[in-house]
């Protein structure tokens, strides 16, 4: 994933302005350090419980500081045993808080 990224942030004046989506991995410090780019975390795949996304994305905001969002889906729109409300505000949260 790092050398993708790297050769993506390398594209030079076409890179411009292009925010990078990623999903997370082990790792993922050195990934952020890849590139200047800024990062959105992908949502991952289907777990049946939002906890797992909002560990990973908590380790993913504080890997670097291009690592600037998130793009959530079906773990957090469809999240289990919870509510779509509350696991939406928990994303908020770490991402603004």
């Amino acid at each position: 994933m790092i050398k993708a990224i790297s050769a993506a942030s390398a594209l030079g004046n076409s890179s411009r302005n292009t925010w990078l989506k990623v999903p997370y991995c082990e790792g993922f410090g050195s990934v952020a350090a890849s590139t200047t780019l800024p990062i959105l975390i992908l949502g991952g795949g289907a777990v049946g419980s939002h906890k797992p996304y909002l560990k990973e994305l908590e380790q993913a905001l504080a890997s670097g500081y291009n690592v600037r969002g998130a793009l959530v889906g079906r773990n957090i729109l469809y999240p289990g045993e919870g509510n779509p409300y509350d696991a939406a505000k928990a994303v908020g949260e770490l991402v603004h808080g």
